[in-house]
């Protein structure tokens, strides 16, 4: 019994201890739970992450944040990918959807350039 009453205060302890290194590094601030918008997936999350990957996004950082991304989904079937003509779109509409087929629906985003296609789907708390 001693033995688990010392891991809890153990555990305890360190968790206190991460919680106040979070807080001092402003870590544990998350803007989307400030603006409880976290699980507004279709309204937020989508359209702020296609913005962020669209080339001549208003970020005005041009294809960093594709290339990036493309870079850490370590795709070698892209060999070559139109970065700076790619486009890329929130929640694309693909037909209803079809209940004996699960097709249609959307796209949480859409990457296409002349020759590939990326689709992503999104999930919150996954």
């Amino acid at each position: 019994m001693d033995n688990v009453k010392e891991l809890l205060q153990n555990v305890y302890s360190i968790s206190n201890s991460w919680k106040r290194f979070l807080d001092k590094r402003s870590e544990s601030f998350n803007i989307f739970e400030a603006l409880y918008m976290e699980t507004e997936e279709a309204r937020l999350h989508n359209p702020l992450l296609a913005e962020l990957l669209n080339s001549n996004g208003i970020h005005g950082k041009k294809s960093v944040f594709l290339r990036h991304f493309i870079e850490l989904l370590d795709l070698k079937s892209l060999t070559s990918f139109d970065y700076e003509n790619a486009t890329v779109e929130s929640e694309k509409w693909i037909g209803f959807i079809d209940s004996d087929t699960s097709e249609g629906g959307r796209i949480d985003v859409f990457i296409v350039d002349n020759k590939n296609q990326i689709i992503v789907e999104n999930k919150i708390y996954a």
